[in-house]
């Protein structure tokens, strides 16, 4: 890990070392690079880190290089330089903030719109900017701006250039190594995930969407005082789409790559310009060369970022036994309809008190449906639901696990870019962190009398290095469950644990949760289909079909049922 933090370093001073042995035009123009490698390095901290692709980000670019001009047309003085860098930071975070709220609140796959919405931004920004010409200058630009007090464009802004690259990189070097920046890459791994463990992910993608746009807004301010002229097409998006090129050619995966994307880039362009009248059909090739043959970008073999801190206190007290804490889940005529198809049908359900609850039925009978509805991931229709006697309305599948109810699906659902270790302490931290400790330095190693419990009973998870995406697929099943139960839910909602398992794994898993249920003394329900599961794990079966609760009791009550017998018949492995 330390051997990246020195490339960090070494990128770094590259950047300020390389005026002493080039001339100060050349240096006029690594400098601009430099500026384009900011914005290009913003598009990676949204595409590269969380999964989503902004195409609009020179409207934030821009826009921060006509407020700081704005302010400094004329004349210039310190206070008026951190008046322009004050608003050219702010005002795009908060417009992009706003904006990532609308588009990621409404769906949790709200990628492909998310992108077409930030392209229609910097398109109509560029509109904007030719109508409202009595303030941007309209199509001749706003010109004027002046240097900053002490320095020359030509001479020594290349050093301040260098330095607010310095503070980017290392700034985002720092989140990367929090929880924030841990979440970041769980969000591009499986949103859903992150939901089901209580995290606000369309909160956090806004977030990270405001301080891209931050940094957007940096390098354009930036960019007026290397200029001098701020025009629309700063704004549009034909510079957005080559932010995107230098990211994905540098690797967007890593922090120096689309400075170094940027910069290469461009002095190749700088270079053809003058020797070759088709030179942007060279810069195209190296484009899908690279994304074709290095989808990592040409950076992409730098190894990870993050440096394993050991926290301080690694075991908690484990000497006092899990108080018993009696909750229920009430199913009120809950009918769910989308346009014509019924999917439940005045369903009525009691869930919670003691032990293991089955629910099981047909497939087609609503069993997944149900879950999806009591934790916010299918709209009611009608009836209610009830939390501790209180009506409860998830919108969302982390509202339902910030009240204490915890779900895992039925196909696995791990971080697979990240390791063993960061998916487990990623569920630790749901039920434990507050918004102060998600932008503190990720501290590993804590155990708990859970924890330890479940790495005695799954000696895999103690090879906390190797990647979740390498696990067979037993050991994702385990490890799913293992994060389902260090969040700390009062109720459990698990689909099919069991599925795909072989004949030895699913015996092992049913002895985990009859142990983990007995010693935490927490209710759990589990759709199962495999007749023998549910005869060893039930305490109490749930018969669904048709959207509607057949009937519920004891197993043997249930076998002898002639209903049951009629719509359902179980298998075995």
């Amino acid at each position: 890990m330390a051997s990246f933090h020195n490339v960090n370093f070494y990128a770094l001073a590259f950047i300020f070392a390389l005026p002493l042995f080039i001339d100060s035009f050349t240096a006029y123009e690594v400098g601009l690079y430099l500026i384009f490698g900011l914005a290009a390095l913003s598009v990676a901290s949204c595409w590269g880190q969380a999964g989503f692709l902004p195409l609009g980000q020179a409207a934030f670019f821009g826009l921060g290089a006509y407020l700081y001009g704005y302010v400094n047309v004329e004349q210039a003085s310190v206070f008026s330089v951190v008046e322009g860098l004050f608003l050219a930071l702010l005002v795009p975070a908060l417009l992009s903030f706003a904006l990532g709220k609308l588009v990621f609140s409404r769906t949790s796959s709200s990628g492909p719109y998310f992108s077409l919405i930030t392209l229609a931004v910097a398109m109509l920004a560029t509109q904007l900017a030719l109508v409202f010409d009595g303030v941007t200058g309209g199509f001749n630009g706003l010109n004027g701006i002046n240097d900053i007090p002490g320095t020359d464009r030509y001479e020594n802004l290349y050093w301040v250039i260098a330095g607010a690259v310095a503070v980017v990189l290392l700034s985002l070097q720092y989140l990367e190594n929090t929880p924030f920046g841990l979440l970041l890459n769980a969000i591009r791994d499986n949103e859903q995930r992150v939901d089901l463990l209580g995290y606000k992910s369309d909160q956090l993608k806004s977030i990270v969407f405001a301080i891209s746009a931050a940094v957007s807004g940096l390098a354009g301010a930036l960019y007026s005082v290397h200029q001098g002229i701020v025009t629309p097409q700063a704004l549009g998006f034909f510079l957005s789409a080559e932010f995107v090129i230098w990211a994905a050619v540098g690797g967007r995966f890593t922090l120096v790559g689309p400075i170094a994307g940027a910069l290469v880039m461009g002095m190749v362009s700088s270079e053809l310009k003058a020797s070759f009248p088709y030179w942007e059909v060279i810069v195209a090739s190296i484009f899908i060369v690279v994304v074709l043959f290095l989808p990592k970008g040409l950076l992409g073999w730098l190894p990870s970022t993050k440096t394993r801190i050991e926290d301080d206190k690694i075991e908690e007290d484990t000497g006092s036994c899990p108080l018993e804490r009696r909750v229920s889940l009430t199913v009120n005529d809950v009918s769910v309809s989308i346009g014509a198809v019924n999917i439940l049908t005045s369903l009525e359900m009691r869930l919670g008190g003691q032990g293991i609850q089955c629910l099981i039925g047909p497939n087609g009978a609503g069993k997944t449906s149900a879950f999806n509805t009591m934790t916010g991931a299918l709209p009611l229709s009608s009836g209610n639901l009830l939390w501790n006697g209180e009506r409860f309305h998830p919108r969302k599948p982390y509202d339902a696990a910030r009240q204490g109810i915890g779900r895992k699906l039925q196909i696995p659902c791990v971080f697979s870019s990240l390791s063993v270790e960061e998916n487990i302490h990623l569920a630790m931290w749901a039920s434990r962190s507050n918004k102060k400790s998600l932008f503190r330095v990720a501290k590993y190693g804590k155990r708990s009398a859970s924890l330890n419990a479940l790495y005695e009973a799954m000696p895999f998870l103690e090879q906390g290095e190797v990647l979740a995406g390498s696990l067979s697929v037993g050991q994702r099943q385990m490890l799913d469950f293992t994060m389902t139960c260090l969040a700390e839910p009062d109720l459990l909602l698990l689909d099919e644990p069991c599925a795909g398992l072989s004949p030895v794994e699913t015996k092992t898993l049913i002895d985990i949760i009859k142990n983990y249920i007995a010693r935490e003394r927490k209710p759990c329900v589990i759709i199962e289909h495999d007749m023998q599961v549910v005869e060893k794990l039930a305490d109490e079966v749930l018969v669904m079909n048709q959207g509607s609760m057949l009937c519920f009791g004891s197993f043997d009550f249930v076998r002898e049922n002639e209903e049951v017998r009629a719509i359902y018949a179980g298998g075995t492995k």
